[in-house]
């Protein structure tokens, strides 16, 4: 609410509140691109302070309110450039600072990912690219989950060798957190600062979908080169443009069924890590996720609560293509919803059974503030097979 509004009304506010209802039925009958500048152009009565909240607010709603370029554009820079992960302790509508800090991603990683969003969520009602609809829940189901593969993959990328820690005082974009992890035989900290170019690492995010988790790696992970493989064209036009739109020059686009990009070539054993996000049984995404990756690299799947029976039902399979398991980690994925409220002063306490009433209380709430998945790592030490994967349909119908 604007500070006037919570004071009794004056000749001055009065007078204010005329000039307000002029302007507003001025831009009345105008478009609603020109009434947006209209109302935040200099000059106007509209304070900054509240025109920029106006912008950051239209941004980290349910979805863009414009189709236009230029307006997701617009709303994604005021997002940015509206605060700093320092300054401001995150920002709105997104990632909390201490997810920030924890994957090393700048205030422009974030304005990457807030402008895939705002790009997939307003293609997303016109195409089925997502059941979620609101930005908020986008940030955790999309981006957050996402992310939250990004340990495992540089922790076991690192041991394999696929990853090459920083020298000596070469700091990556997480300071103290990726040293204490290159120390303790974690990952690299590979990312928009730090030494070196060229490509640290080469991933494929096999049935990518809407991006997921591939974009979003691509983000926080600069010096990674990803590829994005899907079978449906439309999705890959979306892709490519999001891309284009997000400023991701690391992304590849491929149109393709993986049965038939894993006999291509170029493609072929070609990269150091394989991720899928589907829904897939492990045998079948085993056929067509494991010819991409080289001798040496990784398969990383993200399954969901219990994968234990059917991890093991797909050991054979596994084999066959040339791997074999390394773990199977659960995965904390942190919510962005702010934990329950304590209770005002005074307020009577909900009761509870004695001590092991409030131990099972804070074991729930912790519990609402995480979401967990597991993790599928394979190591890929031989060649997968030349008859490996089949014809397209066939690891559907009859999984190794």
């Amino acid at each position: 609410m604007h500070p006037a509004l919570a004071r009794p009304a004056s000749r001055s506010t009065t007078a204010r509140g005329s000039r307000a209802q002029r302007h507003a039925s001025a831009g009345r009958g105008r478009p609603l691109s020109q009434r947006r500048q209209h109302q935040t152009a200099p000059g106007s009565d509209a304070p900054p302070a509240a025109a920029a909240a106006a912008v950051a607010a239209a941004s980290t709603g349910p979805g863009p309110s414009s189709c236009s370029p230029e307006s997701s554009a617009s709303s994604s820079s005021a997002t940015a450039a509206s605060s700093s992960p320092a300054a401001s302790g995150g920002l709105p509508g997104g990632l909390t600072p201490e997810l920030l800090a924890r994957y090393g991603l700048s205030a422009e990683q974030h304005r990457q990912m807030d402008t895939y969003l705002d790009h997939m969520l307003e293609v997303n009602q016109t195409m089925n690219l997502t059941a979620v609809r609101d930005k908020g829940d986008a940030w955790q189901r999309h981006v957050v989950d996402s992310l939250a593969l990004l340990p495992v993959i540089e922790r076991h990328a690192s041991a394999v060798g696929l990853l090459r820690p920083a020298g000596p005082g070469v700091a990556g974009p997480e300071g103290g957190a990726a040293e204490a992890r290159r120390a303790s035989g974690g990952g690299a900290g590979s990312s928009s600062s730090g030494g070196g170019g060229g490509v640290e690492l080469r991933l494929i995010d096999v049935g990518t979908g809407a991006g997921l988790p591939g974009m979003i790696l691509a983000a926080a992970r600069p010096q990674w080169k990803v590829t994005l493989l899907d079978t449906l064209r439309k999705r890959c036009d979306f892709l490519k443009e999001a891309a284009a739109r997000a400023g991701l020059t690391n992304v590849d686009v491929v149109w393709c069924r993986a049965e038939e990009g894993g006999r291509r070539p170029e493609l072929r054993q070609a990269y150091d890590v394989a991720v899928a996000r589907a829904v897939a049984e492990t045998r079948i995404l085993a056929e067509l996720c494991m010819p991409f990756v080289r001798t040496g690299g990784l398969w990383v799947a993200a399954k969901g609560p219990d994968p234990e029976a059917e991890v093991a039902a797909a050991s054979n399979a596994i084999g066959q293509l040339g791997g074999r398991k390394l773990a199977l980690e659960r995965v904390s994925s942190t919510t962005l919803a702010p934990p329950p409220a304590p209770p005002a002063a005074g307020a009577a306490e909900a009761p509870t059974e004695g001590a092991a009433g409030e131990v099972g209380a804070q074991q729930q709430q912790q519990q609402a503030q995480q979401q967990q998945f597991t993790a599928l790592v394979v190591l890929k030490d031989k060649s997968t097979p030349a008859r490996f994967p089949r014809q397209p349909g066939t690891p559907n119908k009859k999984p190794l």
